[in-house]
C-alpha cells in the first residue's frame, strides 16, 4: 500500500511540474522569432545576456536582451533591446508599439 501511495505521489508531482508551456517560454519563442525575421542573417544570432521581469497585475513580461549577429557588411554588430510581450505576443519592442501585435490601433 505504501509503494502505491509513493508511486502516485511521484506522478501528481510530475504531472503538476510539467503543465503546458509558460507565458515566459512563449514570450522567449516570440522575441527570437522577431530577431529571426528582422536580421540580415539570422543563423549568426548570439545572444549574450537575457534579463525577463514580470509585471504582476497586467500579465506583462518584459525581456532585456544583449545580442549580436552579422550586419549587411559581414561583420558582427551588438545590441541591446527591450521586448514586452502578453500572452506570447510581443507587444512593444523598445517602448514603441509593434504592429504585429493584433489589437494595435
Amino acid at each position: 500500500m505504501k509503494r502505491i501511495i509513493y508511486i502516485l505521489t511521484i506522478l501528481i508531482a510530475f504531472t503538476l511540474t510539467s503543465c503546458g508551456i509558460t507565458d515566459e517560454s512563449k514570450g522567449r519563442s516570440a522575441y527570437k522569432d522577431y530577431l529571426s525575421k528582422n536580421l540580415k542573417d539570422p543563423n549568426s544570432l548570439i545572444i549574450y545576456n537575457e534579463e525577463v521581469s514580470k509585471s504582476g497585475s497586467q500579465g506583462l513580461i518584459f525581456f532585456y536582451v544583449d545580442y549580436g549577429a552579422k550586419n549587411e557588411l559581414g561583420g558582427m554588430g551588438r545590441e541591446k533591446i527591450k521586448f514586452e510581450t502578453k500572452d506570447g505576443v510581443i507587444w512593444k519592442v523598445n517602448d514603441e508599439f509593434d504592429v504585429s501585435y493584433p489589437d494595435y490601433k
